[in-house]
């Protein structure tokens, strides 16, 4: 899945790279015209993506409590590349539950809070940042324009480095002993790289490419963990009966999250007259701050879910006694995601997107992650 969406981003940095103004008279005028095809070229991966939907086989799980039981048998089995025993001891554990039902919000409000909780916080940490131009910037300014393809071609440098990193990842994947360890270490990797990022910025003890390198060693961070193992995570740790609505919660926060630090990462390197970008070391250095905040939540709520079956995975959630500390955790990490989109949504339409704004909103987001965190360590015991 991660794999699919770092080809897609990258051929998509490569079209509005081939589609920007060069030479052009008028190079606004043409930016206009280019914009609007570039959002009509996504018609075809949509296409593509429909007409393979097509031949995709159902969930075994999904075909077994439609009472297909022969269905699902068969899915499992090929899944299991033929193995019978390793599909009938699935098939087994899936038929233990099978009765169950379907659950919605209420249930994921009361047995599911807790993978509710772990999954919108992974969803959330794992958002990711392409910086964009402020548009304020671009009048007038043909050196807006070079500048502009400068940015894109070094987000199709970064965007083959995350190719290559995540294609790594998927031929090593099944050889992964533990998923919590992977996010630490790509936790580690990514807060390193950040910090060394800053230091660079600010101290220019490399060579100028060294910035560029050190990008690049922060999304092999990412694309090893954060990236694949999220949404491993996420499609692992509800329970059968709410497992189609609460994973579909934890993507829409994915993509949630990746707005609201996309847009508050624009806004505080927001680009002079030149299309520069102006402070992106304090961009990384919230980074920073982020993947230490990661490695602490990743030790107090995600469960480890490599090489266990995903009944198992539910029976240990069903087990942990709920308490004051989930509702409080709830609440904090929904009013941050709220905040977060809504502040970054409004800014811009309310005419207060500035550096000043932007550090508050990320202030009060951190805050509510650090009170959900100390809420579901202390208060449920």
């Amino acid at each position: 899945f991660q794999f699919a969406i770092v080809i897609g981003l990258n051929v998509a940095y490569v079209v509005d790279w081939a589609l920007l103004p060069v030479g052009d008279d008028n190079p606004f005028l043409w930016m206009s015209h280019s914009f609007q095809m570039m959002l009509g070229f996504a018609l075809i991966p949509a296409a593509i993506l429909f007409i393979c939907a097509l031949f995709m086989p159902e969930s075994p799980r999904f075909l077994a409590k439609s009472g297909k039981i022969e269905e699902a048998k068969a899915v499992l089995l090929g899944m299991r590349h033929g193995n019978q025993a390793e599909a009938d001891a699935e098939f087994a554990e899936i038929d233990k539950v099978l009765h169950e039902p379907t659950g919605g919000f209420k249930d994921l409000l009361t047995f599911a809070k807790k993978p509710l909780i772990a999954a919108l916080r992974l969803a959330f940490i794992a958002g990711s940042v392409i910086p964009h131009p402020n548009e304020g910037a671009a009048v007038g300014s043909t050196g807006w324009i070079e500048n502009l393809q400068q940015d894109q071609v070094y987000a199709i440098i970064f965007g083959v480095v995350n190719v290559l990193a995540t294609v790594v990842t998927v031929l090593i994947m099944n050889k992964i002993s533990s998923y919590k360890k992977t996010l630490y270490l790509g936790a580690v990797i990514m807060g390193v790289f950040s910090a060394l990022f800053v230091v660079q910025v600010n101290t220019g003890i490399l060579p100028p490419v060294g910035a560029i390198v050190l990008v690049c060693l922060y999304i092999v961070g990412f694309a090893f963990s954060w990236g694949p193992v999220m949404w491993n995570i996420i499609g692992e740790i509800f329970p059968l009966s709410v497992r189609g609505v609460g994973a579909s919660i934890g993507a829409a926060a994915n993509w949630f999250s990746n707005f609201t630090v996309m847009s508050i990462f624009g806004i505080i390197i927001l680009k002079d007259g030149d299309g520069v970008a102006q402070h992106v070391d304090y961009g990384f250095g919230l980074f920073a701050v982020g993947c230490v905040l990661a490695i602490i939540f990743t030790a107090v709520v995600v469960p480890e879910t490599k090489n266990r079956s995903l009944e198992d995975i539910e029976e240990g959630f069903r087990s942990q006694k709920q308490g004051a500390g989930d509702n409080i955790a709830f609440g904090a990490i929904v009013t941050v995601l709220t905040i977060g989109t809504l502040g970054a949504l409004l800014a811009p339409a309310l005419g207060f997107a500035t550096p000043v704004f932007a550090w508050g909103l990320i202030t009060v987001c951190a805050l509510g992650f650090i009170v959900a965190i100390i809420a579901t360590k202390t208060l449920n015991k």
